[in-house]
């Protein structure tokens, strides 16, 4: 008689959501996509990501629930683009890409992991009223990290920059989705 084995148990997820985003995946994004205006950065935790953002001569704003500023609660239009790696547990994925299209008049750009984009609910609903303009496939697996500090060993997720254009041109009918696949981690030449 064979044994069935026990499910492994998930593994636990790091407080807050707080896996920061790897230099080289933020410049995946900035190599293909010129954000306009200023930068929000809504989940930035340690900074990593809006010191590549800074670095390529974007003015960057960052906020972070860790220092009491809620996302979600915000009601001001943003004059420029939205950039951020959302907390994904209760799909706040989704919850942050209604947000910040319904903020940002400039792109609107998340990372999310790939799976993302798959299912009739999320197809029907949010990309039927608001198809993103760019899919950036990130071939090579993601190694987040621990604050500032090293990185998370046993990522087993793949991901993708999921970009919206600005305002006025991703309220147009008729527009279609750019697939870009590439791989982050190849130094350029």
């Amino acid at each position: 008689m064979v044994r069935a084995r026990a499910a492994k148990p998930k593994g636990k997820r790091r407080k807050m959501d707080d896996y920061e985003t790897p230099e080289n995946v933020t410049e995946a994004l900035l190599k293909n996509v010129t954000l306009q205006g200023p930068v929000l950065e809504p989940a930035a935790g340690s900074g990593r990501m809006s010191r590549v953002l800074s670095s390529w001569k974007y003015k960057v704003t960052t906020a972070d629930l860790k220092r009491g500023q809620d996302f979600m609660k915000r009601k001001f239009v943003w004059p420029g683009s939205i950039v951020t790696n959302p907390p994904y547990r209760d799909d706040l994925p989704e919850a942050f890409a209604r947000k910040a299209l319904s903020l940002a008049d400039g792109h609107v750009a998340l990372l999310v992991e790939g799976k993302w984009l798959w299912g009739s609910k999320r197809a029907a609903g949010l990309f039927s009223s608001y198809q993103p303009s760019l899919v950036i496939v990130l071939s090579s697996r993601i190694y987040f990290h621990q604050g500032s500090g090293k990185p998370i060993p046993s990522q087993f997720f793949s991901h993708c920059w999921v970009v919206w254009s600005p305002r006025a041109m991703r309220e147009l009918p008729g527009r279609s989705t750019r697939l870009v696949i590439v791989d982050q981690n190849k130094v350029p030449e």
